[in-house]
């Protein structure tokens, strides 16, 4: 996944609700555990920003 790519992808999965984002990470890790590690930190730096 491109660096483009991933952050459109948390920008969408941002807003959804926990248990949604959830299951995304845990269907993509079953097909690309890569990516879904990536999807994972991502997020956490994502709302670590927002936090500010």
């Amino acid at each position: 996944m491109t660096p483009d790519q991933l952050a459109e992808v948390l920008e969408e999965i941002a807003a959804w609700p926990l248990e949604e984002r959830r299951a995304y990470i845990a269907n993509l890790s079953m097909t690309n555990p890569e990516e879904a590690q990536q999807v994972k930190e991502g997020l956490t730096k994502l709302w670590a920003e927002r936090k500010g």
